[in-house]
């Protein structure tokens, strides 16, 4: 079974991250999967030959008519299957492909499985949340019961593609937004989610956010580093490497030394952020 394409969604303010996304893929995904960038303005850097670029709008509107612009994309994508992706998520471990071809094939097998998150979960507790699927001891994976917050995560996740063009629909009809998405797509159950809740799962991936922080914002951080220039949180997470997010050469805290980031790889992947971050206060450059 070929790998699924993987739909990457990149607004104009984070397309800068490509680069380094592309880069740990490629070094952590074996068979370097075709990769297929939905975005507004074209990237003024080169992509990697399994990256291409696909202008879905002019402009960006911004993250509240991100569903109405994938639609019709979406319409034409012939592709029984893919794999989600968003720009702020930056993939950190080796992709385990004989797990996602297991998923593949049970997302095949099962039409009433919507979506399957291949890249961790919000909630150590999962068998509260779910129900046991019978899909093998090597492979424990629960389906989420109705009402479990961001049980339609938009991380990385193995999607019906006919699902999400639904759901594309009902976030346009309800005037969504990227985040709103997550909390009030899915509240009774309409969307049926499945993920794997042995570790470690198909990968892990750790979110890059795009914005800027400030004293007014976290004063505890500019007061302890007596610092008064706003900095990019990317800059950020790298001083909190036991946060939850970006810590480039930290262990992931959740999952501990398996996950740890094989150090050569994440090097290059903060230069690359550091070449093509926008922030005039960047601490990487």
């Amino acid at each position: 079974m070929s790998v699924p394409k993987i739909i990457l969604s990149a607004s104009d303010k984070g397309i800068w991250r490509i680069p380094a996304l592309s880069y740990a893929i490629n070094r952590f995904w074996p068979s370097h999967p075709e990769v297929i960038i939905l975005g507004y303005s074209k990237p003024d850097f080169e992509l990697d030959n399994n990256f291409s670029f696909v202008s879905i709008k002019e402009e960006d509107r911004g993250p509240r008519f991100w569903a109405e612009d994938q639609i019709d994309f979406f319409e034409s994508f012939g592709d029984e299957y893919f794999i989600n992706w968003l720009d702020d998520y930056l993939l950190i471990s080796r992709v385990w492909e004989d797990k996602l071809e297991f998923y593949c094939r049970q997302i095949d097998f099962h039409p009433e499985i919507d979506v399957i998150h291949i890249s961790g979960s919000h909630c150590n507790e999962l068998d509260r949340w779910g129900e046991r699927l019978s899909w093998g001891e090597e492979h424990p994976t629960v389906l989420l019961k109705d009402g479990f917050t961001f049980n339609l995560s938009l991380q990385a996740s193995l999607w019906r593609s006919s699902s999400y063009l639904k759901a594309l629909n009902i976030a346009r009809d309800r005037n969504l937004d990227i985040w709103q998405f997550e909390k009030k797509i899915n509240p009774s159950g309409e969307f049926k989610v499945a993920i794997p809740i042995q570790e470690p799962e198909v990968c892990q991936t750790l979110p890059l956010y795009v914005s800027e922080i400030s004293v007014q914002t976290c004063p505890r951080f500019f007061k302890k580093t007596k610092r008064e220039d706003p900095i990019c949180t990317v800059c950020y997470e790298e001083n909190h490497p036991d946060r939850m997010g970006f810590g480039f050469l930290s262990k992931y805290p959740r999952h501990g030394e398996r996950f740890k980031p094989e150090k050569q790889i994440m090097e290059e992947v903060k230069n690359l952020l550091s070449k093509h971050c926008p922030h005039d206060h960047c601490l990487l450059k």
